[in-house]
C-alpha cells in the first residue's frame, strides 16, 4: 500500500510540474505570437495519469515473504516419510533370518526319514516277493525252488509287519508306492530267463536287494526317532541278514 500512494503521488506531482511547464510554454508562446494555437491540457494530465498507467507488480514481494500455508513445504520434500534403508541393517536381518530359518528345515528333514525309509523297504519287499514267486515256478533247481519259497514266505511276513508299522507310526507315511524303473528293468530281465541262466541271475539280483536292503535296516534301526518303524526295522534286520546267508550258500552250490 505504501508503494502504491508512493507511485500516486509521484505521478500527481509529475502531472502538476508538467502542467506548470506546459503553462509557462504556452504564456511565452502567446507572448512572442498570439495567433498561435493554446496546446490542449487534457491531454497532459492523461498522459501521465496514474488510472490509466499499469500498475507496476508490487505485492509480488509480500507474496514471496508470506509462503502459503497449504503448500507443501520444503523440508517436507527433503525428508521422506519413508528413511532410506540402512545397509548395515539389512545385513544383519540376512544374517539372522538364516538361523532363524534351520531349526524348520532340520526338523522337515527329520519328519520325512521314516517315510523315505519305509518308501525304499517297500519297493525292495515287493521286487522280493515277485521275483521269489517267478523263481518257484521257473527254478531249474530244487534249491533255486526252495530258497525262493523262503524269500517268499518271509516277504509276505515282513510285508505284513510293515502295514502295521505304518499304522501305528506317528510319522507322515503317504509315499509313491509304484515301482521305479530299476526295479521293473530287474524283473523284466528275470522274466526273460530260462533254466540255469534264471538261475544264476535270480541269485544276483535277489543278493543285492537282500544285501542293500540289510544295510539301510541297519543304518535306520540304529538312528530312527520314530519307535514304530524303528522297531519293525530291528526285527527284520535278522531276517534280511539269514536271507543273505542262504542266497549265498546256494550260489556257491549247497546250503
Amino acid at each position: 500500500m505504501k508503494a502504491r500512494l508512493a507511485y500516486k503521488i509521484t505521478g500527481i506531482l509529475a502531472a502538476i510540474a508538467a502542467a506548470s511547464a506546459l503553462s509557462a510554454t504556452a504564456q511565452d508562446t502567446m507572448a512572442t505570437d498570439p495567433a498561435a494555437p493554446v496546446p490542449s491540457q487534457a491531454t497532459v494530465p492523461g498522459s501521465v495519469a496514474p488510472s490509466t498507467t499499469p500498475a507496476p507488480t508490487v505485492e509480488a514481494p509480500n507474496t514471496t515473504a508470506t509462503p502459503n500455508p497449504t503448500a507443501p513445504t520444503e523440508p517436507a520434500v527433503e525428508t521422506p516419510a519413508t528413511p532410506p534403508a540402512n545397509p548395515d541393517a539389512a545385513a544383519d536381518v540376512a544374517q539372522t533370518t538364516p538361523d532363524a530359518a534351520a531349526p524348520d528345515t532340520t526338523t522337515t528333514a527329520d519328519a520325512s526319514a521314516p517315510k523315505a525309509f519305509m518308501q525304499q523297504a517297500y519297493l525292495a519287499n515287493e521286487f522280493s516277493i515277485a521275483a521269489a514267486q517267478l523263481a518257484v515256478e521257473k527254478g531249474s533247481t530244487q534249491d533255486i525252488k526252495d530258497t525262493a519259497q523262503s524269500v517268499l514266505n518271509d516277504g509276505l511276513k515282513t510285508r505284513t509287519a510293515m502295514v502295521t508299522a505304518i499304522q501305528t507310526s506317528t510319522s507322515d507315511m503317504e509315499f509313491d508306492q509304484n515301482w521305479n524303473e530299476e526295479y521293473k528293468q530287474k524283473l523284466a530281465d528275470l522274466q526273460t530267463l530260462a533254466g540255469a541262466d534264471f538261475d544264476a541271475k535270480y541269485l544276483e539280483l535277489q543278493g543285492q536287494v537282500s544285501n542293500d536292503s540289510a544295510t539301510f535296516y541297519q543304518s535306520f534301526a540304529t538312528t530312527a526317532s520314530d519307535d514304530s518303524v524303528k522297531t519293525f526295522a530291528s526285527a527284520t534286520l535278522s531276517t534280511l541278514t539269514a536271507q543273505n546267508d542262504a542266497l549265498e550258500s546256494v550260489s556257491q552250490g549247497g546250503q
